[in-house]
């Protein structure tokens, strides 16, 4: 009799160590899958966008059929900054706090590692989430053409502005 209660007992503590050893491992990999969203996307059957990509996001004015895009840039929501009682941080905050919000979120540029949005131009222009973007392929601009326009992404990304 004594070994059925033991036998229990075995079992609840595997089960609630199961566990443990489960969560503690989503949220590590939760915690990593900022490094690797790359390779996460890829792993989805999802290319990362690259600037020049041409992707179809949302439907036309229209609504007739699927509205067609080119990437120009990666953006990620903007973290608020702290702030001491300078005078130049008062300026900074009141700037930050003039942002355009998308989403009710701020948005900023950001390297491509980071991203979790897209900037997009067409007719007009856009910023979309990656996961909604479904890519078509590349534009057929001219390779130094392209370049150029990846530099100027990188260069917008590095600054990390956020946008106005």
């Amino acid at each position: 009799m004594k070994h059925l209660v033991w036998l229990k007992r075995i079992k609840k503590y595997t089960k609630s160590l199961r566990y443990s050893c489960e969560s503690r491992f989503w949220l590590t990999w939760w915690k990593c899958a900022k490094w690797y969203r790359p390779l996460l996307w890829k792993l989805r059957g999802r290319p990362i966008l690259n600037v020049c990509d041409h992707v179809e996001y949302s439907l036309n004015s229209f609504n007739t059929g699927p509205q067609f895009w080119r990437v120009d840039g990666w953006l990620r929501r903007a973290k608020k900054p702290t702030y001491s009682k300078d005078s130049q941080d008062v300026i900074s905050e009141i700037l930050f706090e003039g942002c355009r919000k998308i989403d009710n979120h701020r948005m900023q540029w950001c390297l491509k590692s980071e991203a979790t949005h897209v900037a997009l131009s067409g007719i007009c222009g856009t910023i979309a989430p990656i996961s909604l973007c479904r890519f078509i392929g590349k534009i057929g601009w001219t390779p130094k053409d392209i370049a150029e326009a990846e530099a100027y992404a990188c260069q917008l990304g590095k600054a990390g502005d956020v946008l106005f």
